[in-house]
């Protein structure tokens, strides 16, 4: 019997949205206009083939019937993540604090709202994607271009304005943390690097005014080696800064890379006097390719989240990591 689920490489439990949006993005990837080969369109058949199987709710149970148990379409909330004192023993992760200062809802929120969950799940451990691209975690740091594994201005989503792309250095990183002084800013570094922190490159976009959909952000983080990018995916949230004062919700995500999870995180935004200005749902998509870890996030108010435009964003990276890891580095001048 064909895997169908494997062949839209979606988990036997996905939420019939996360397989529409997967179908879509592997149609247009096989599509004779992006590829006009034969072996693509071979993929493209059994890609169409596949979702009218399983994009049928009456089909897909026929389906799941003669197949091995599918794994629960349903998740349960994942709580709040127990964070241990930093840095007794290296690498463990500092408390999180609740911060009371003032924040404001405009086009530069998405660089102040951070994400993310606990995460512990491992889809595969495979090192290409399935179209062929290699995630070697072996190259040297310089090696990557992770530059290039941004998101772009033509990736924002309509009425998002690119605010640009660039690397972060370790203390620009640390500072999006909850830190308030010097002591804590050198404990934040030196926690990062002690968890095989090299250096990140971040993209972010904004809209200048309330809407539902307020922001987006990419951030790719390269580590030492890939068992450091694994302890940062599985145990220290992807590397990124949160508060867990909150709940946080995963839901199943097509399989992006050598392992992937998406997750909503409720974030209260307070004013001085710590009275509530707006509710955001972060949502974000997380997957790691060899020794670097990536993350599309889009912000929206609360109940106006949509997983379906956060995977597209997240398969809009994946193309933008998967380039970069096929055309490698720019050579530099000299």
């Amino acid at each position: 019997m064909d895997d169908w689920y494997s062949l839209l490489q979606v988990n036997p439990g996905a939420d019939p949205e996360v397989i529409a949006t997967a179908h879509r993005w592997l149609s247009e990837r096989y599509s004779p206009e992006n590829d006009p080969s034969e072996e693509a369109a071979e993929k493209l058949r059994q890609v169409n083939a596949a979702f009218a199987v399983v994009g049928d709710a009456d089909r897909r149970a026929a389906y799941d019937a003669e197949r091995a148990p599918a794994v629960p379409a349903t998740m349960d909330p994942v709580p709040p993540a127990e964070i241990e004192a930093p840095l007794e023993p290296a690498g463990e992760p500092q408390p999180a604090k609740k911060s009371g200062r003032a924040a404001s809802v405009m086009l530069g929120v998405v660089a102040g709202v951070s994400l993310v969950v606990a995460m512990a799940v491992a889809i595969t451990a495979a090192f290409t994607d399935d179209d062929g691209t290699e995630y070697s975690p072996n190259l040297g740091d310089d090696e990557y271009a992770l530059d290039q594994m941004a998101l772009q201005e033509e990736d924002m989503p309509p009425g998002i304005e690119f605010g640009g792309s660039g690397e972060q250095t370790a203390e620009e990183w640390a500072l999006r943390f909850d830190v308030n002084d010097e002591d804590e800013l050198a404990a934040k570094v030196d926690q990062m690097e002690a968890q095989g922190w090299i250096k990140n490159v971040t993209a972010e976009g904004g809209r200048p005014s309330i809407a539902a959909l307020l922001g987006v952000m990419s951030v790719s983080t390269l580590y030492s080696n890939e068992t450091t990018a694994k302890e940062s995916t599985d145990k220290f949230a992807c590397g990124l800064p949160i508060e867990l004062s909150e709940p946080l919700v995963e839901f199943d995500v097509p399989d992006l890379g050598d392992q992937s999870v998406g997750f909503h995180h409720r974030r209260e935004v307070l004013n001085e006097n710590g009275d509530v200005v707006v509710v955001l749902m972060e949502t974000a998509i997380c997957f790691r390719t060899g020794r670097i870890v990536h993350v599309a996030q889009e912000t929206a108010l609360e109940g106006a989240q949509n997983i379906e435009t956060s995977i597209e964003t997240a398969y809009k990276l994946l193309d933008r990591v998967n380039a970069a890891y096929e055309n490698g580095p720019e050579p530099k001048d000299g």
